[in-house]
């Protein structure tokens, strides 16, 4: 689904995501049932979308390396980090960075596979200008990509 939000300041969320329906009993995906998916659809217009990687791949030489703890309340019934962890990921690394948060820019996560509460992570970041790319890593594997930029003036 995409959902879009306008702010009255200027401001505005587009965010993009997909639903899964989990079965209880075996933890894997399910089929969703008719009437359920269609109550999920009155919240948007979009509700087949093709999804491509559009940040994923493996980390570029990064600049920084900032290990990034996990705590117990990140994690959701799978053993997963559930999604808002990135967030606080990308906001620890901005920290050296709030230029990029000033507006108007774009910031963008993009989950590629899930992180256990019993791995280590690190981030992996790059500046090139006005653009800050990140990594959550695992070892060497990559399983969330994230981009923070600056857009030009309205």
């Amino acid at each position: 689904m995409r959902v879009r939000l306008d702010g009255s300041d200027g401001g505005r969320i587009e965010t993009e995501g997909f639903w899964i329906n989990m079965n209880k009993d075996t933890l894997t995906p399910s089929l969703m049932a008719d009437d359920f998916f269609n109550r999920l659809a009155t919240t948007t217009e979009n509700h087949r979308l093709k999804w491509r990687p559009w940040l994923a791949g493996p980390a570029e030489r990064a600049d920084t390396a900032t290990p990034f703890a996990l705590r117990y309340t990140d994690g959701d019934h799978f053993n997963h980090v559930n999604n808002t962890v990135y967030w606080h990921g990308v906001h620890e690394v901005l920290a050296d960075a709030p230029d990029l948060c000033e507006p108007p820019y774009r910031a963008v996560v993009e989950y590629c596979k899930p992180i256990k509460l019993d791995e280590s992570v690190t981030i992996r970041s790059v500046r090139r200008n006005d653009v800050l790319h990140m990594w959550f890593c695992v070892d060497e594997d990559v399983r969330a990509a994230a981009l923070v930029c600056r857009l030009p003036a309205f």
